[in-house]
């Protein structure tokens, strides 16, 4: 059985959930671009996917 959560255990927590926080406070448009960037790439694969069954 898992022991209880100690303090020092919340603490170690809190500061990853801050950490992780600013980072994608920071990153966030890298994110967006990353997200625009993979979408417009399936859109294109799944075209020339679509393209290339039609013609053949």
């Amino acid at each position: 059985m898992a022991r209880p959560l100690r303090t020092l255990d919340w603490v170690v927590i809190a500061a990853l959930v801050i950490v992780a926080a600013i980072v994608i406070y920071l990153l966030w448009p890298l994110i967006i671009a990353i997200a625009i960037i993979a979408a417009g790439y399936f859109i294109y694969r799944w075209y020339t996917g679509r393209r290339l069954v039609r013609t053949g």
